[in-house]
């Protein structure tokens, strides 16, 4: 997809409001430590309309190389599915 292309969507879709059922959370799947140390976990169902992801690894490593595609991949269908028309 070209830049222009892209540029063209963009404003296309500029306006648009995301309505509180299309906020996505990712969370990671393995509590560490530090999960405790954060407080009030973001419940299985999200809060406040908001859509909760479960993506592989901690808060760590989620975004490690060997989790990053599969991260990409859901974070790409929810985008996508935002601005479908």
């Amino acid at each position: 997809m070209s830049k222009a292309s892209i540029s063209k969507k963009l404003a296309k879709h500029k306006r648009k409001i995301a309505k509180p059922q299309e906020n996505h959370f990712f969370k990671p799947s393995e509590k560490i430590p530090f999960d405790v140390q954060m407080g009030k976990p973001i419940a299985a169902g999200g809060e406040d309309g908001m859509e909760v992801h479960e993506a592989r690894g901690n808060h760590f490593d989620m975004i490690s190389p060997a989790k990053t595609p599969a991260l990409v991949k859901k974070m790409k269908e929810c985008i996508e599915t935002q601005f479908s028309e």
